[in-house]
């Protein structure tokens, strides 16, 4: 069976629809829901309250549809909580100078 006249030379690959073979065109949904790269870089500004309007709804459209940006967005959630969490006081210890660990075993060295 031939396709008509107006959908030959396109062909899906992918779940991506290409004229001509070669390039590609974006779907409605593509459009709509965007890609996991394009969510991901909103993430951060989803999960902060930050986005509205269409950013908004096209990030809880690919979420609601995609389990690997799911699982992210659920792990930088908890991260982003854990991080409010922390007293504002809070300073990490600072990492030893690597010069005073060398001339640490130096000395140890010596002292054998």
């Amino acid at each position: 069976m031939r396709r008509p006249e107006a959908t030959r030379g396109i062909a899906e690959a992918s779940g991506r629809i290409y004229h001509d073979k070669s390039t590609p065109v974006k779907s409605l949904m593509d459009i709509m829901v965007g890609s996991c790269d394009e969510t991901r870089e909103q993430l951060s500004a989803h999960l902060e309250g930050e986005l509205r309007g269409l950013r908004r709804v096209r990030v809880r459209l690919h979420l609601a549809g995609c389990s690997a940006c799911s699982t992210v967005a659920r792990t930088l959630r908890r991260t982003i909580e854990r991080l409010h969490g922390l007293d504002e006081t809070f300073t990490p210890d600072s990492p030893p100078s690597v010069a005073t660990a060398v001339l640490e075993r130096i000395r140890a060295g010596d002292k054998e």
